[in-house]
């Protein structure tokens, strides 16, 4: 299932955010497909209710992402809020 398109707005580099993003992923068992030189990619997290996938492009102060994959269990929005609670948190 997909999700609309939401953007989180980031106060660091994009090389921070884009770290930072690195970081989460791999915290919940997922993996970002891009480089710190780049201002877009991929990224997927493997869960034990189903998989997510997403592509994401940085630009300025911002974060664009649209879930391309999710479990039908986890909302549009619920995905959106975890991951501004995440990218924003000290």
């Amino acid at each position: 299932m997909r999700c609309d398109p939401f953007s989180v707005e980031f106060s660091g580099s994009a090389e921070e955010l884009f770290n930072k993003l690195s970081i989460e992923l791999e915290n919940v068992n997922g993996i970002l497909i891009g480089d710190s030189d780049s201002t877009a990619g991929t990224f997927h997290v493997d869960s034990p209710i189903g998989d997510f996938d997403g592509t994401y492009s940085i630009a300025a102060h911002k974060l664009d992402v649209t879930m391309t994959k999710r479990p039908f269990l986890i909302s549009c929005g619920r995905i959106e809020e975890e991951v501004q609670n995440r990218l924003t948190a000290s």
